[in-house]
């Protein structure tokens, strides 16, 4: 049996895959166990978003300090130590703190050209095709000893859902939206923009569940939050369970994002059938088509540029882009409106929509079975490359 240890900070969505059964391979978490506690560590911490930064190049390097498995994982981040090691990627600015100059000056360059090269590092594995591409073009000219695949994040199927639980929740009377977000994230994802759509339509029977933290919603969207009849406010938190539960009682997710790689939110929501409603940036693309399993529209920001190459106009003036308040994207607000009433009109095209995106979560690339299936081939064959 190989043993995999995920030594960085991991994202919830992890908890799956160390909860699954494999044939030859198990993972396990080490939570800070193996990552160095020192006054350097402590210190790249202060300086790690500063342009001081930037010019010293610091990259963060975990360094293990035990070594009772087989082999290393990590999000986002390089490995020091004597195992070999893979790395889940978002997308390749993560690993140089999603700093678009970290990596190129002197100090910094040299350093991610070290990491890259160090023969432990025998895998990356991106979430999405968007990273893979960009990725595979960083790996072909550093070190093309690298593998490099796509396995997308593994996120149950949703026990409250099948096709004929879809097709009778489709004809309803009420149409029940949903909204996640955590953190700051409320504007950037357009938060402002799905109350703004809620105020459209108040003259038919639509309730928006929004499920965010409450400090982190501006002052004015609160104010119309809580004076709106069809908007329900949720602190987030829920358990996956209580989370399955939620998509499965709404129809449609409505995730006008300018900020996102990759959207774990969505996937969730196709495992529970529901029809999505959210923008072409970056990933997306690669779970929703437009007009199959929803409708997509340009983003407010356009955070990636179309060629999924970080766009630094966005990228580095962030508190005047996608965190400024007072820009509202009347054209995102329009193009969702016209979809819902579509929509609630037309109940046999969210039945077959709404099939359609449970469909395409169920088989590859996103299937369980298919998903385990590539994890255990990319650790078996670390090992022989090892």
């Amino acid at each position: 049996m190989i043993t995999i240890q995920f030594i960085s900070k991991i994202r919830g969505f992890f908890n799956h895959l160390i909860k699954q059964k494999f044939n030859d391979i198990r993972f396990v978490s080490a939570n800070k166990t193996y990552e160095a506690v020192s006054w350097k560590h402590k210190l790249q911490s202060r300086l790690i978003r500063s342009k001081l930064a930037d010019f010293l190049g610091i990259i963060q390097i975990l360094k293990l300090t035990n070594s009772d498995f087989d082999i290393a994982g990590s999000f986002n981040r390089f490995v020091l130590g004597d195992k070999p090691y893979f790395i889940y990627l978002e997308n390749p600015t993560a690993l140089y703190h999603y700093k678009l100059e970290r990596n190129k000056t002197f100090l910094g360059k040299r350093k991610f050209i070290n990491s890259m090269r160090n023969n432990k590092l025998k895998s990356i594995i991106c979430m999405s095709k968007a990273c893979f591409y960009e990725e595979k073009s960083i790996v072909e000219r550093v070190n093309n000893s690298v593998s490099v695949k796509v396995i997308y994040p593994l996120v149950p199927s949703n026990d409250y859902v099948n096709s004929d639980f879809i097709s009778k929740r489709s004809y309803s009377k009420k149409l029940k939206l949903l909204f996640v977000t955590q953190g700051s994230r409320f504007v950037s994802k357009s938060g402002p923009e799905t109350v703004q759509v809620m105020q459209k339509l108040k003259d038919i029977n639509v309730e928006l569940t929004i499920l965010t933290e409450r400090k982190d919603i501006p002052k004015e969207t609160l104010k119309l939050i809580e004076g709106s009849s069809n908007i329900n406010l949720l602190e987030f938190g829920l358990s996956f369970y209580e989370m399955q539960k939620l998509y499965a009682e709404s129809h449609i997710l409505v995730h006008l994002t300018s900020d996102d790689s990759f959207g774990v939110t969505l996937l969730e929501a196709m495992k529970a059938g529901l029809l999505i409603i959210s923008t072409n940036l970056y990933a997306i693309p690669e779970m929703v088509t437009d007009n199959y399993n929803g409708f997509l529209h340009d983003p407010k920001w356009w955070f990636f540029s179309a060629d999924n190459t970080p766009n630094p106009n966005i990228w580095n003036h962030r508190k005047k882009t996608l965190y400024n308040t007072d820009i509202i994207d009347h054209e995102l607000i329009d193009f969702a409106v016209k979809h819902i009433r579509k929509l609630y009109k037309n109940r046999d095209l969210l039945a077959k929509m709404s099939n359609n995106s449970l469909k395409r979560s169920s088989d590859e690339p996103f299937s369980d079975i298919y998903i385990k299936q590539q994890w255990e081939n990319e650790m078996i064959n670390i090992m022989k490359r090892s």
